[in-house]
């Protein structure tokens, strides 16, 4: 009788399992996606600020007579 619960208990936890491994993956690329995107964002703001930077540094060297 207690193998027969047992059996039971591990089919269902199993089916459970399984429920579960079928929802994860679009979870896990839903959080993917969004974290790329945050990242995406993040190194855009980035290498524009850095493009920026060196607008300002080579407007800076053209006024002080310092480019050749």
């Amino acid at each position: 009788m207690e193998e027969i619960k047992m059996a039971l208990n591990g089919k269902k936890m199993f089916e459970k399992l399984a429920k579960d491994g079928m929802e994860y993956p679009a979870k896990f690329k839903e959080i993917a996606e969004e974290i790329f995107g945050k990242i995406e964002k993040e190194q855009e703001k980035f290498l524009k600020n850095l493009k920026d930077e060196r607008i300002k540094e080579l407007n800076y060297l053209q006024k002080s007579g310092s480019m050749v």
